[in-house]
């Protein structure tokens, strides 16, 4: 989900990322819509980048102990 909103001369975007029980939002603002969308979508990859790492780590030790 993606939400835009407009305060004075401040734009801001939200975006909500849902699945498997797990729940991302990622934020960006800036004084136009493509500059904060840019940020938000930047802010979810990292997110996203976060995840990944930490799963595949779980999985590895899970590996190792066997």
């Amino acid at each position: 989900m993606a939400r835009f909103e407009e305060d004075g001369r401040m734009r801001r975007v939200e975006l909500e990322l849902s699945g498997r029980g797990l729940r991302l939002v990622a934020e960006g603002t800036g004084r136009y819509y493509g500059p904060a969308l840019t940020a938000a979508i930047a802010h979810m990859e990292a997110q996203i980048r976060r995840r990944r790492g930490a799963a595949i780590k779980k999985r590895l030790r899970r590996a190792a102990r066997t």
